[in-house]
């Protein structure tokens, strides 16, 4: 089933998927705790007991049958309008957040996203009462991740 396509592509990639401890390895690197040797070896999911598919081709789409369908309850259908307008308000921040953590750290898109949505910064952003992404311009919530990623802990002025 798995053909070569661009003599380097499959039609289907199947593989373990990485635990939860692969975006803590990743900034453990970026901190410089760890060196490049072992961090790739921490990254490395071959613990993992799942499984993930890879569909890349049309013809391997192709190959998928339908089994059975489920209607499932989103969860912002239950979110009062305060809790969605928190939501609307990390949506439009988080964007300058990332591209201003780029251009200063000079890291990728998926580093820079693998970094800020496992912060506790952007745990704290995603809980409307604090009222964070509202009360603070994206230059001082670049600032508190950084004092996050140096000391570990987010200091408010």
């Amino acid at each position: 089933m798995l053909e070569k396509v661009d003599n380097k592509q499959y039609d289907i990639i199947i593989g373990p998927i990485s635990d939860d401890l692969a975006a803590e390895n990743l900034i453990f690197f970026t901190k410089g705790k760890t060196e490049a040797a072992v961090g790739l070896k921490n990254l490395l999911a071959e613990k993992s007991p799942s499984v993930q598919y890879c569909f890349r081709t049309v013809k391997a789409l192709a190959l998928l049958e339908f089994s059975k369908h489920e209607i499932v309850r989103w969860w912002w259908t239950a979110m009062t309008k305060k809790e969605l307008d928190a939501i609307m308000d990390l949506a439009f921040v988080t964007p300058d957040i990332l591209q201003l953590f780029m251009e200063m750290r000079k890291v990728t898109a998926d580093v820079a996203d693998i970094i800020l949505f496992n912060s506790k910064l952007y745990m704290m952003m995603e809980k409307p009462h604090l009222k964070i992404s509202e009360d603070y311009l994206y230059p001082t919530l670049y600032d508190m991740l950084n004092d996050e990623l140096k000391t570990g802990t987010i200091t408010f002025d």
